[in-house]
């Protein structure tokens, strides 16, 4: 299912994306954060949360170079991967992924890998399972031709 008419990418899930009461997992939702020094600080969400059930297969939402490991938090026992498209590149987190697959070029909607349970992180938050989806570049003139 695509994500975005135009934009050759799929949903990595099949599910929506999470609001929850630990938050709307939308691009842009608001967030806050407190330091290890106490200060409360704000910031907008760097990526997109798709629901998931733990477990389930996490699809390659586009054809592309998986890079390497990415981690989302030093000391965590969460996974992702960094991936390389043609013009796009991403990070998507919170799932174990297909350690055989790094350095190798995979289709788009092929399974990638399996949904980790990223609620046990935040217990009684009511943070529901999903997976980040997070654009870190993206080449614009995917947006301005036709």
């Amino acid at each position: 299912m695509p994500l975005n008419e135009g934009v050759p990418m799929y949903h990595p899930t099949g599910k929506g994306i999470r609001n929850d009461a630990g938050g709307a997992g939308y691009y842009g939702a608001p967030r806050t954060k407190t330091l290890p020094s106490g200060q409360v600080t704000k910031y907008k969400h760097p990526g997109v949360d798709y629901s998931c059930d733990p477990g389930q297969a996490i699809f390659m939402p586009a054809t592309g170079m998986i890079v390497r490991l990415a981690n989302p938090s030093v000391n965590s026992s969460y996974r992702g991967l960094l991936i390389d498209t043609k013009r796009v590149r991403f990070k998507m987190f919170y799932f174990d992924p297909d350690m055989d697959l790094i350095g190798k070029v995979v289709k788009i909607g092929l399974v990638i890998g399996k949904a980790q349970d990223i609620s046990l992180q935040y217990p009684g938050q009511g943070v529901t399972p999903h997976i980040h989806f997070e654009i870190i570049k993206c080449d614009p003139e995917i947006l301005f031709n036709e």
